[in-house]
C-alpha cells in the first residue's frame, strides 16, 4: 500500500512539472495574439418594433 502512494505522488509531481497541465489549472496566464483578435460588428436596432397584438389564447 505504501509503495502505491509513493508512485501516485511521483506521477503527480512529475505530471504537474507540465505547461499543459498547469494550462488547464490556469496557473500559466495565456495573453490573446493582438493581430489575431478581431472587432465585432456594432449592435443594429431593428427598424421597426410593430408588434402583432394577441387577440385570444389558443384553447390546449
Amino acid at each position: 500500500m505504501k509503495n502505491i502512494l509513493i508512485i501516485i505522488s511521483a506521477l503527480l509531481l512529475t505530471v504537474s512539472c507540465s505547461n499543459k497541465t498547469k494550462k488547464t489549472l490556469g496557473l500559466i496566464e495565456t495573453i490573446p495574439d493582438e493581430y489575431q483578435v478581431t472587432r465585432n460588428k456594432p449592435l443594429e436596432v431593428p427598424p421597426h418594433y410593430n408588434l402583432e397584438e394577441i387577440t385570444s389564447a389558443p384553447n390546449n
